[in-house]
């Protein structure tokens, strides 16, 4: 330690190292500064989709199952293209790009009411799972019947704290483009 050299090597691949495993937190923070406080997310604000079984599941500590309507505005503002799907397809067709989105994404469903069209309206209920921590999100989607067509409105919301670093919202994004591209092969090979 006293020549320097080769202290001085350990003591580089020890700051190295700690910079390498630091790296992810730091970046999560600096991008939770950025987002908003948002930890709940759905395309119908006025009449969100519920969440009935996953509210039985949640601990008392967890958020609540009703959705904050004073975040909408800030939704809107922020995540602009998440918004309901209405398509032109038969039920059928519509619950096969629901339940298709759902197996591929390996979501676990705790619910499913399959949609009839005008006769009655579907939801499916599912929890998925963070990759690091293992925390539950919660999610469910609606698929109503609303002048003449189909309409699919999902929401994202996790069980605790108050910001997601925008996880519901990527999840919903995503979720939504697959379900609009299925909708649309769907369209072309009728």
């Amino acid at each position: 330690w006293l020549t320097g050299y080769r202290g001085g090597r350990y003591a580089a691949a020890a700051v190295v190292l700690c910079l390498a495993v630091s790296a992810y937190p730091v970046a999560l923070v600096a991008i939770g500064w950025r987002l908003p406080a948002l930890a709940d997310v759905t395309t119908d604000f006025t009449d969100p989709p519920a969440f009935a079984i996953s509210a039985m599941a949640r601990p008392r500590t967890a958020n609540p199952v009703t959705y904050d309507a004073a975040r909408a505005t800030t939704q809107r503002r922020i995540y602009p293209e998440i918004r309901p799907i209405e398509i032109d397809l038969p039920a059928e067709t519509v619950n096969e790009i629901v339940t298709d989105l759902i197996e591929e994404r390996r979501w676990t469903v705790l619910d499913q009411v399959d949609y009839r069209g005008p006769d009655r309206d579907g939801r499916i209920e599912m929890v998925t799972r963070s990759l690091v921590l293992g925390f539950r999100d919660d999610i469910v989607i609606r698929i109503r019947y609303v002048n003449g067509r189909s309409r699919i409105d999902m929401r994202s919301a996790s069980r605790y704290g108050r910001q997601d670093f925008g996880v519901n919202a990527r999840r919903t994004i995503a979720a939504l483009d697959e379900m609009r591209a299925a909708a649309r092969r769907a369209q072309r090979e009728r």
